[in-house]
């Protein structure tokens, strides 16, 4: 019977230990090293479990530990990690989604843009406490370089990132013009003769429906029934749900378009909205009408149908605003309108009382 020798291991014990030594003290760690050229001093210490390496900017020893101590009340405070938070850092937190319209709640690829090519690119690599020191010049810069409404986005998504000093105080973007407001013979002149054949049809939709252009790019057939006479939408704007009558004008330019149809077949199919707006406001330049954009063509139904005696609140509801006031902007009254109300006041009766009175 062969014996089984067992193998323990080596147990390595420390020199102290096997010595009977007490143990060696460790040293303790300076809170505070000088580095560089300069003879700063940095912070090299844990303070409730946030490593310092600041630099202290200073060479005097007594002034550094000043500084760490306004360190460590800045961590215990909660201010430290905050004045250390980069812009890329909450950018990173940034969720960009859409706060109104029918894709309220979806990713939004405009503020995704806004952030990657106006904001990253102009404050990398600075802190938050940098940029907002930051602000009130960049607010300027951005006013004086962009147009208005590239501002009210980019100010938008600063202030969605948390920045309260974002918004440039006046900027309300372009304001509507009474004076510039499309006749009909305008409209039909700048679409006949100077828009391209392939956006005709859809230039008139927009100016006899009052439609965004976003709206009538999406039309579909299910979304115009012919035989009842309307055209039911869901606003990209507000997301409210709109109903606008077929009339005669409107139903010989859907009559234009090729059919057979299928419900979800696009009555647009391939058009890109900004090619439009872009080919729209040139052709209307072309036309000597350089104030006007495809935007226009919404004016010119809400101030026509105006003239056409109908009351803001019909207008309101036809052009699907939540607010009567965003409608009122509409409201002008004619100089020949404004003529007749004074004439209502030449009545007989008047003419010869006033004659009555005696002359002071």
């Amino acid at each position: 019977m062969s014996l089984q020798i067992q193998k323990h291991k080596r147990i390595y014990l420390p020199r102290w230990k096997r010595c009977g030594f007490t143990p060696p003290r460790r040293q303790a760690v300076n809170e505070i090293i000088q580095r560089n050229k300069k003879g700063f001093w940095y912070a090299n210490v844990w303070h409730e479990g946030i490593r310092l390496r600041d630099c202290l900017f200073t060479d005097d020893r007594k002034e550094a530990q000043k500084r760490l101590a306004d360190l460590y009340v800045a961590v215990e405070r909660g201010e430290y990690l905050q004045s250390k938070e980069t812009f890329e850092d909450r950018a990173k937190q940034y969720n960009p989604v859409s706060l109104k319209g029918i894709y309220k709640g979806q990713p939004s690829k405009d503020k995704q843009r806004t952030l990657d090519y106006h904001l990253l690119h102009r404050f990398k690599g600075k802190t938050v406490v940098q940029v907002e020191e930051e602000l009130e010049g960049w607010v300027d810069e951005m006013s004086k370089a962009n147009p208005d409404s590239t501002c009210k986005k980019v100010f938008q998504v600063m202030t969605e990132l948390g920045f309260e000093y974002a918004k440039a105080e006046g900027l309300e973007g372009k304001s509507f013009d009474r004076d510039q407001i499309l006749t009909e013979e305008d409209v039909l002149r700048v679409i006949q003769d100077h828009v391209m054949p392939q956006y005709k049809t859809l230039c008139l939709v927009a100016s006899y429906s009052g439609l965004r252009l976003k709206n009538v790019a999406e039309l579909r057939k299910k979304d115009v029934n012919l035989r009842s006479g309307w055209l039911k939408v869901n606003q990209s704007k507000t997301g409210k749900v709109v109903e606008v009558p077929i009339t005669a004008t409107l139903r010989a330019v859907f009559s234009k378009i090729p059919s057979p149809l299928r419900p979800d077949d696009l009555f647009f199919p391939n058009v890109n909205t900004k090619a439009i707006a872009t080919q729209v406001t040139r052709a209307f330049n072309r036309a000597g009408i350089p104030w006007a954009s495809f935007h226009h063509f919404r004016h010119f139904t809400a101030c026509h149908l105006l003239d056409h005696g109908h009351s803001v609140e019909e207008i309101r509801d036809y052009l699907g605003h939540k607010l009567i006031e965003t409608t009122l902007i509409y409201a002008r009254v004619k100089r020949e309108n404004l003529k007749k109300l004074g004439e209502s006041l030449d009545t007989t009766w008047t003419l010869t009382a006033i004659r009555k009175i005696d002359a002071l």
